[in-house]
């Protein structure tokens, strides 16, 4: 594994290094190979493969995992080397690659490879990277074509990327050529100078070659895409789960907000004259929507209370299937108020919801304090309720007291997390419901863990089991099927 470990220390690296070179590196067997192999960083791997030539031809064969990514050391971006490149050629079974040049969006990462070098790849992430076309290099780009065949491919993302062949990369993510593929991310905030991340989004949501997809991540912010999206019957179909953020056109400072029209194209519920179906998200299960998923985004926006009204009175017609949906902000506080949390909840009862992730962060006071119940009379079937609320988290009492209170006897809630607390708390009330304060924002939950623990919750009915008079190593036991909504969590210092 050539992923950078912070916990190796140099200087063991060196004594490895150190003894081995002394050896016959071609006498060793494989899997002694392979443990090296994991504990060297990329760096490492490099300076090695200049002392041992059995090491240059053979051992980067075996190599399953490089992560790339600018030095914390320099503020310089991330730059490829004719090295790593080698290293690159002679991999006959990568898995997983990482090219992250987050650490300077101003310059992208410059990457020119093989398309065929992809197809043993199970996992290829690429940020801000820039592919380098015939403007750029005098080399024939025609070799680095994709030239079909069949990749290995389980899990992609593109996010910032310049200059995507659009039509390459539908065929290399279609059902023919990436069988294996479930799951897709495309994040773009639509550079002027860079459409190609735009050209191809728009084709893979008109695609009729991607309905394989189960998991599927994009930014929006043209309603072509989402009409396109919302028109693709065998895709839309097929999704498992939906994660969507919706941006502004335009993100500046004096401009009006215009995400209303991308969330309405969403949840529309105007039938095919040909098939009554023709819009639904039939089969999927979790849904996250991102209402601030830009770093221009802000908390103010066009979304009006009667538009999330009719997105609640559309999900039993629209996502029949639907357990888990999040509604919040990544990269502001979304600035939805008490006629937003209305607009949401004065509706009839929505019993297929088992998890609610909601991160309103403009409410007042008084609606803070019964929000849970008020939920509640909404998802009367929640299992797990996740809230990141600043005003919650300032005067967390009255909130708890309303909740021990005024629900009695939950149907099936047994947790609410409190997200964004400044340390990691858990506490159980009186009437069984467990409090847990997480110290990171709401989606950073593993919404696919949170819908299994949720669901094993609702599977087991009340079955309640209090942590008073529980020995600590059996309280862990029993919690850690439904600890966290994000991770199996260490609890030493909480007990």
């Amino acid at each position: 594994n050539t992923n950078n470990n912070p916990t190796i220390k140099e200087t063991f690296i060196n004594n490895i290094l150190k003894q081995l070179r002394g050896l016959q590196l071609s006498e060793l067997p494989l899997d002694t190979l392979t443990i090296i192999i994991q504990l060297l960083s990329l760096k490492d791997a490099l300076k090695f493969s200049e002392t041992s030539s059995f090491f240059f031809n053979t051992v980067p064969k075996y190599i399953d995992s490089i992560s790339l990514e600018a030095s914390p050391k320099h503020n310089s971006s991330l730059q490829i080397h004719q090295s790593v490149y080698n290293l690159f050629y002679k991999s006959e079974r990568l898995r997983y690659l990482n090219i992250d040049g987050t650490k300077n969006w101003e310059e992208s990462v410059v990457f020119l490879f093989p398309f065929s070098k992809f197809k043993s790849l199970h996992e290829l992430e690429l940020a801000n990277v820039r592919f380098i076309t015939n403007k750029d290099t005098s080399i024939p780009i025609n070799q680095y074509e994709f030239n079909g065949g069949t990749y290995s491919l389980k899990e992609l993302s593109l996010s910032e990327c310049e200059y995507i062949e659009a039509d390459t990369w539908l065929k290399l993510t279609s059902l023919k050529h990436a069988p294996n593929l479930k799951s897709i991310k495309i994040t773009t905030s639509r550079r002027d100078d860079n459409t190609s991340m735009d050209e191809f989004l728009l084709s893979f949501a008109k695609s009729d070659q991607h309905h394989h997809i189960k998991n599927l991540s994009v930014t929006a912010y043209d309603v072509k895409i989402m009409q396109s999206l919302r028109m693709n019957k065998l895709m839309i179909n097929n999704l498992h789960r939906l994660d969507i953020g919706l941006m502004d056109r335009i993100c500046e400072e004096d401009a009006a907000s215009s995400i209303s029209i991308l969330f309405q194209q969403l949840f529309m519920s105007e039938p095919s004259k040909s098939d009554d179906e023709y819009f639904v998200f039939g089969n999927l299960q979790i849904l996250c929507v991102d209402f601030c998923p830009n770093d221009d985004s802000r908390g103010y926006n066009d979304i009006s209370p009667v538009d999330l009204n009719n997105f609640v009175l559309n999900i039993p017609q629209i996502f029949p299937s639907l357990k888990l949906l999040g509604l919040y902000g990544s990269r502001a506080p979304l600035l939805f108020n008490d006629e937003h949390l209305n607009g949401l909840l004065d509706n009839k009862q929505i019993p297929q919801i088992i998890d609610l992730s909601i991160g309103f962060d403009d409410l007042s006071e008084a609606a803070c304090d019964s929000l849970a119940q008020r939920i509640l009379d909404t998802f009367p079937n929640l299992a797990w309720l996740t809230i990141e609320n600043e005003q919650i988290l300032m005067d967390p009492s009255e909130f708890i007291k309303n909740v021990e209170t005024n629900i009695i006897s939950p149907n099936n809630l047994q947790w609410i997390t409190l997200c964004s607390s400044e340390e990691d708390e858990i506490r159980e009330l009186s009437n069984g419901v467990f409090i847990e304060y997480w110290d990171r924002a709401v989606d950073q939950c593993q919404f696919e863990t949170a819908l299994l623990r949720s669901q094993h919750i609702v599977s087991n009915g009340k079955k309640r089991k209090s942590v008073i008079n529980t020995p600590k190593k059996q309280f862990q036991q029993e919690l850690s099927l439904q600890q966290s909504i994000t991770e199996q969590k260490d609890l030493d210092e909480d007990l």
